[in-house]
């Protein structure tokens, strides 16, 4: 059984290795993805994460095979190095002065497209757990 201090270090433990992948996932998008006229990284990385964590929090409900430890290290650590705010603000920043239309278009297509994703990612979920008969175990 685990003592007091221990679930704490566990979890924090989980985010720093969590952290670690999904800031090299980042950086690897970047180099694949350089922003040219239109900040590709950060659009690309939100709207994986987005979908991810829509996927990850639809499995914390049914899926028994993620602990909570594995939850955080998922969510908090790889998705939240991932994913940024702070660098989309920044880069909406600098497309406001240098093209307004493309920022308008970066704002609305990066909110209303990284909410689609997460919805969609849960609907997929939901879809693969209802097809399955009530004897099976779920495996995903």
């Amino acid at each position: 059984m685990m003592g007091r201090l221990d679930k704490p270090i566990v979890a924090s433990l989980a985010v720093f290795v969590g952290g670690c992948i999904g800031g090299t996932l980042r950086e690897l998008c970047n180099v694949l993805l350089p922003s040219t006229h239109f900040p590709w990284g950060t659009f690309v990385v939100n709207l994986v994460g987005a979908f991810a964590l829509g996927v990850l929090l639809e499995l914390k409900t049914t899926a028994r095979f993620l602990r909570p430890w594995l939850l955080t290290a998922l969510t908090t650590g790889t998705i939240g190095a991932f994913t940024t705010f702070s660098t989309w603000i920044l880069d909406i920043l600098r497309l406001s002065q240098s093209s307004p239309s493309i920022c308008f278009v970066a704002v609305v297509s990066s909110l209303a497209l990284s909410l689609a994703a997460n919805v969609t990612g849960r609907l997929i979920v939901r879809g693969h757990l209802l097809r399955r008969k009530p004897t099976e175990k779920a495996s995903i």
